[in-house]
């Protein structure tokens, strides 16, 4: 298999083609290989632990994004724009130890307070492995070497940790789970292979180096950053509100056994999410780029993208809507089939993220901070207090459908400001 990777990954390289399209090429190939893996791992734990077991460990699952968010305060937008302005001072890397130890801080700080919020609420009995394995889990999750490894346009090596990712922790789901196994053990064979990849996707990201080292020194350059960059963050809150709190809503509001049966649907939504996510990431550079040499041009390519994979999403979502309660059923059996609708709801959600996103990246690259945020804010938080009234009554399957009607109502919102600005 290591032979046949090496020779495809030569055959793409070798072909006269772009960078950012040769990259493309070998993500596609490593993520549907990570997929297909993460697919039939995900599958086997949860006929073996069942709907309320998978929402216990579940919890720890769904608040990743948040220590994602605020381990690094959305600063990785801000690094890759400003990236080639700290190679020319030599200066890169000392940025990205000082960006590690940083997000290192924020993350002690984050768990030192969920620990105390975790003792007022009082702990479920079979939960304690999923509390001890959480904490190194939201670390290695936050402080992934991402932006580093797309300003440096080396995403295949992301690509490539979150393939070995996949199979180390398909295989000991394969080798750990089992028919009673006690909740919190998917979320240690998620531990295993994310350890592994955390430390191939550094060792790709520094140049000489195989981990990055703790730099304090240089904690004020980061600060002045955070807060050259607090509009950013504040997006990227909403943005967490309107795409990642519902799934804890639906833990709390609808039940733990709900939100088991709901994180098989993210499960394969967000298997789904994160092979698409290599659009954005790929054209964010490209888009830079685009917006210095031909400003003028800059509205018409980002319009043509956005046609072309609103066209591929609609039919993708038409054909998941139509298949996916067969398919869930022989998939993970009739005891998760109710999900079904759910599942294609975000699915559907998810495919119309990438399309508002080439909007959004678009505007960050002009280093236009304010409109995204007018644009999400008000969606964020009419969807917040639509989780709160739906959720109670109709479940997992309001949660999904507010996700996908947010997400619209983003591209509206993105397309409009895209299209007035140029027609100014």
């Amino acid at each position: 298999m290591i032979k046949c990777g090496q020779r495809l990954r030569r055959f793409v390289i070798s072909k006269a083609l772009p960078v950012w399209l040769k990259q493309g090429t070998w993500m596609v190939v490593l993520q549907l290989l990570g997929k297909l893996a993460s697919l039939a791992g995900g599958i086997w734990a949860a006929r073996c632990l069942g709907p309320e077991k998978l929402g216990v460990s579940g919890m720890a699952f769904v608040l990743m994004p948040a220590f994602y968010l605020f381990g690094g305060l959305k600063l990785d937008v801000f690094l890759v724009r400003h990236y080639a302005d700290f190679e020319k001072e030599g200066k890169e890397g000392s940025i990205a130890d000082a960006y590690f130890t940083f997000q290192l801080m924020n993350v002690g700080v984050l768990t030192f307070f969920g620990l105390i919020i975790v003792a007022i609420l009082g702990l479920p009995s079979d939960g304690i492995i999923t509390l001890l394995v959480a904490v190194p889990v939201m670390f290695l999750a936050s402080s992934q070497p991402l932006w580093l490894l797309q300003a440096r346009e080396r995403m295949p090596a992301f690509y490539f940790g979150n393939t070995v990712f996949a199979f180390v922790n398909a295989g000991l789901l394969f080798a750990l789970v089992r028919p009673g196994s006690p909740a919190g053990v998917d979320l240690l064979a998620y531990l295993g292979g994310l350890t592994i990849a955390w430390l191939l996707m550094w060792r790709s990201a520094l140049n000489q180096r195989i981990l990055p080292r703790l730099n304090f020194a240089w904690l004020n350059r980061i600060w002045d950053m955070a807060r050259a960059n607090q509009l950013v963050f504040v997006t990227g809150i909403f943005m967490f509100v309107m795409n990642a709190l519902e799934a804890p809503l639906v833990g709390w509001l609808a039940g733990i056994e709900e939100l088991g049966l709901y994180r098989t649907a993210l499960i394969v939504a967000n298997s789904l999410q994160t092979f698409l996510h290599i659009i954005p990431l790929l054209l964010y550079p490209k888009l830079v780029a685009w917006q210095r040499e031909n400003p003028s041009g800059f509205r018409v390519k980002q319009n043509r993208l956005a046609t072309v994979f609103f066209g591929l999403a609609l039919l993708a979502s038409l054909c998941v809507f139509m298949l996916s309660p067969l398919l869930y059923s022989i998939l993970f059996g009739a005891e998760f089939a109710s999900a079904a609708l759910p599942f294609a709801l975000l699915f559907s959600a998810k495919l119309v993220v990438i399309v508002s996103g080439i909007y959004t990246w678009g505007l960050w690259a002009k280093d236009e901070t304010v409109k995204p945020l007018i644009v999400i804010a008000p969606v964020a938080i009419i969807s917040l207090i639509a989780d709160f009234i739906l959720i109670p009554t109709y479940g997992m399957t309001a949660a999904a459908a507010i996700s996908l009607v947010s997400e619209l109502c983003v591209l509206a919102g993105m397309f409009i400001y895209a299209n007035r600005e140029a027609g100014r």
